[in-house]
């Protein structure tokens, strides 16, 4: 008996686990991304019931905020990194 083994299987024996391997990747971030706001919203709520006095309470929003950017600037940056992508493979396309 003999079996062709061809380049489709080696694909599928390397691509497979990969496959799965970024898929899970992925859900993590997902998890990841959809988790943030609720912990943060039951952080503040702590703190609603915590602090007394509005001053005190802006104050430690505004601290918790902090290691948040705003949108616009993390879309910024995701389009800078796109774009020096871009760049060096059209820098490395004409250096060949």
């Amino acid at each position: 008996m003999q079996f062709d083994v061809g380049l489709g299987a080696a694909a599928l024996v390397t691509g497979f686990p990969l496959l799965l391997l970024g898929f899970i990747w992925f859900m993590g971030r997902l998890e990841a991304w959809m988790l943030m706001p609720d912990e943060r919203a039951a952080a503040i709520a702590e703190l609603l019931e915590r602090v007394d006095e509005a001053d005190d309470l802006e104050r430690a929003v505004t601290s918790m905020m902090s290691g948040v950017p705003p949108a616009n600037i993390v879309r910024r940056r995701r389009r800078d990194a796109l774009r020096s992508i871009r760049s060096r493979r059209s820098a490395s396309a004409t250096a060949d």
